[in-house]
């Protein structure tokens, strides 16, 4: 659909069963310049309905949403993808408290660019609650994670993916909270350009950890060594390229 002063029309195939009688659809729009209204210019909206007739010989595009906003629509093979943007970021330095500037949401860092800071890392939370709420019952076929890089010490950067299973925003990093495989990085990246943001998948044995409440978060570092190849950091926060999980599942 397209927005910004422009009329659209929309198509959408309901794939249920319908019994006799009346039924309430509940249409839902977005705009992401100025204000959005659902009609024309000169009058009202109107909506043709059509019985298309048998149900197999359309792809179901249609699937029941509780109003939450998190239930995705289901692809070729039946999963569902879920986006969870994050709730929470901090970096720390390297005595382990708050980093004292871009603390609080703005920045990830990662690695060691001076002996000010040292070697830092980051924490990255997520609506726990709710993910093990849509995960109850399901099987993970995929998780990523989206990072967005702001800065590297050269052209490009290597990071160290981790996870933690910290529920809250803890006040000092504690690595018996973070699973980091021995310091070696449960995922690692290589090359990551400066702006530029990717999807990164996670291993499915790693996934399985999201339905068990052993890791409920993303960390990023400490980097194995000092080089400063590894310093740098991604966007921070809850909006604007914010870290981001993409659960793939079927229930």
């Amino acid at each position: 659909m397209d927005h910004g002063s422009y009329n659209t029309t929309g198509f959408y195939n309901d794939i249920r069963t319908f019994t006799p009688g009346t039924h309430r659809l509940l249409w839902c729009f977005g705009c992401l310049n100025t204000d959005a209204t659902l009609r024309g210019a000169d009058g009202p909206s109107q909506f043709f309905i059509e019985d298309m007739g048998d149900v197999s010989l359309f792809q179901n595009t249609g699937y029941a949403n509780d109003g939450g906003g998190t239930t995705s629509a289901p692809d070729d093979s039946g999963n569902f993808a879920t986006i969870y943007n994050a709730t929470w970021t901090r970096s720390y330095i390297g005595d382990n408290s708050y980093r004292p500037s871009y603390a609080i949401n703005e920045r990830c860092y990662h690695g060691r660019y001076d002996s000010n800071y040292g070697q830092q890392k980051s924490l990255i939370g997520f609506d726990y609650n709710g993910i093990a709420s849509d995960l109850s019952g399901a099987t993970i076929a995929k998780i990523e994670v989206y990072l967005y890089s702001d800065h590297w010490f050269y052209d490009a950067g290597a990071v160290l993916i981790g996870t933690h299973n910290h529920t809250s925003i803890p006040s000092t990093w504690n690595s018996g909270n973070v699973d980091m495989n021995s310091g070696q990085g449960r995922v690692v990246v290589d090359d990551w350009p400066t702006g530029a943001g990717y999807w990164i998948e996670i291993p499915v044995g790693i996934a399985s950890e999201f339905l068990s409440g052993t890791s409920r978060g993303v960390a990023l570092g400490p980097a194995p060594t000092t080089e400063q190849g590894y310093y740098g950091y991604f966007r921070g926060g809850t909006s604007g390229n914010c870290p981001k999980l993409r659960i793939t599942y079927s229930k």
